[in-house]
């Protein structure tokens, strides 16, 4: 058995969060095998299966509020996202602060693990007993959902505004049967060709505000998102900022020339486009009642108004 990484002590209550349906049913179809590689390391490992959307929520509540030391979430970013909201009380603070957030990805975009590198969830299920446990920042999002409802949601990852939470929702509709990857191209370039600039009203931290046309505000505590797309390729973990990508006023032939470099991480010095950091920023329409849709961590949860801010140094996480 692997050892603890020196100067942590082992967390020895732990539990597996699943979700069986991440990746088109594929993270159920494996889970029996990484169950038995998990046990290997923490043999007392108990176990949660999902059963419907922010399931994983409410289960990763229980088992901290019942003495978990360390979660695993095991399933895609969403999987990840819910199990992050387990921790968190309805205003978005961390309830457990020393218990651990533990990652194994067996979803569909993966892009959360993309930063620590791509590997295979067995690979990484091997390796997550060696990985040292950090302390990270996480993002929290207040926004209004798709019932009217003004809700609280943290985020591991990225969040965005305006194309983006239109791809999710083709995405949605789409299944997977093109690969993760091309099916998240496609539904870009279909959201590009029906998204319309919306004006919006912006505010920084820093007091600066400004009205926009928007086409697309990304939000990152991590550096992927849309099964790959390098969109925050200068965001850390830990550096208690949020990196922002703005593009204002794009026009259609713009965005795809964007989406053609963001994949390598490129496309920051693109003419227009607006790069900067923050640990907070606000989004409403200047005429009310716009639908304009985010994008949190893969999903699409809701619209404007909102705001997106950084807690520093708010969790413990632990990914191969």
């Amino acid at each position: 058995m692997s050892q603890a990484p020196v100067g942590e002590t082992e967390p020895r209550r732990v539990v597996a969060v699943v979700n069986p349906r991440a990746s088109n049913g594929a993270c159920g179809r494996r889970w029996s095998a990484l169950e038995q590689r998990l046990r290997q390391h923490w043999p007392e490992l108990g176990v949660r299966i999902t059963e419907a959307p922010e399931h994983a929520t409410e289960l990763t509540r229980r088992a901290l509020e019942d003495g978990a030391e360390m979660i695993v979430s095991v399933g895609g970013d969403g999987t990840n996202n819910e199990v992050l909201g387990g921790f968190c009380d309805t205003k978005g603070k961390n309830r457990f602060p020393e218990a651990v957030l533990g990652v194994v990805a067996s979803g569909t975009g993966g892009d959360f693990q993309r930063m620590f590198g791509v590997r295979e969830p067995d690979a990484q299920v091997e390796r997550l007993r060696r990985a040292p446990i950090r302390r990270i920042d996480y993002g929290v999002a207040r926004f209004v959902d798709h019932m009217g409802r003004e809700v609280t949601r943290p985020f591991l990852n990225i969040a965005s505004v305006g194309i983006s939470g239109l791809v999710d929702r083709y995405v949605n509709e789409a299944g997977r049967a093109l690969g993760n990857t091309a099916t998240y191209v496609w539904a870009s370039l279909k959201g590009i060709v029906t998204y319309e600039n919306r004006r919006v009203r912006l505010r920084y931290a820093s007091g600066d505000s400004r009205e926009v046309d928007l086409s697309l505000l990304v939000i990152g505590n991590g550096q992927y998102f849309g099964a790959g797309m390098w969109a925050c390729p200068e965001a850390e973990l830990d550096d208690g900022q949020l990196d922002t990508i703005l593009l204002p006023g794009f026009t259609k032939f713009e965005v795809v020339k964007v989406l053609g470099k963001v994949f390598k991480g490129k496309h920051l010095g693109h003419p227009g486009l607006e790069v900067g950091r923050t640990t907070r920023v606000e989004l409403e329409p200047v005429l009310p009642g716009t639908e304009i849709l985010l994008d949190i961590d893969g999903e699409q949860p809701g619209r404007l108004p909102a705001s997106f801010e950084l807690v520093e140094g708010g969790l413990r996480l632990r990914v191969a």
